[in-house]
């Protein structure tokens, strides 16, 4: 087992890199959601293939509100294609196999077309790299409270 000094003095090294490269990382889903949310020049539109699909009756999802049962659970991945390069997309529907859609509108940055969501009718999906670099900010604060606790 190595000495305490030894732990004490790798994680007086490692923590601070995690720390920037969280806040780095939560800044890179910041940018995203500015140029989803006021830059539509910068993104574009194209269509997603199904690729595949996997389909569960009676899921249970528990929340803190309590518990609701969803009779028919689909998961697909689906495929869009930006200058002959495949990327994928995942999403979730109420829905039977067959009901799912076999195609859906995907929004992608130009520059990054691995950044994108699926414009459906009411999903909050250009939210979500917002609400992901939020997270991303408290685990970096917290991480750079617990380094500065170490350090001193």
């Amino acid at each position: 087992m190595p000495s305490t000094n030894a732990l004490l003095t790798l994680l007086r090294i490692l923590l601070p890199v995690a720390t920037v490269a969280v806040f780095a990382l939560a800044g890179v889903f910041f940018w995203v959601q500015f140029i989803f949310s006021r830059r539509p020049k910068s993104t574009a539109k194209t269509g997603a293939i199904l690729r595949e699909a996997t389909h569960k009756k009676n899921v249970t999802v528990r929340s803190r509100r309590g518990s609701m049962l969803i009779k028919d659970l689909t998961k697909a991945l689906y495929i869009y294609t930006v200058d002959g390069v495949e990327y994928g997309i995942r999403g979730e529907f109420h829905a039977t196999k067959r009901q799912t859609p076999r195609f859906v509108p995907v929004v992608y940055v130009k520059r990054f077309p691995r950044f994108a969501y699926m414009d459906d009718i009411g999903s909050f999906s250009d939210i979500r790299y917002g609400l992901w670099g939020g997270i991303l900010v408290a685990w970096g604060l917290s991480l750079a409270v617990i380094t500065v606790t170490l350090l001193t």
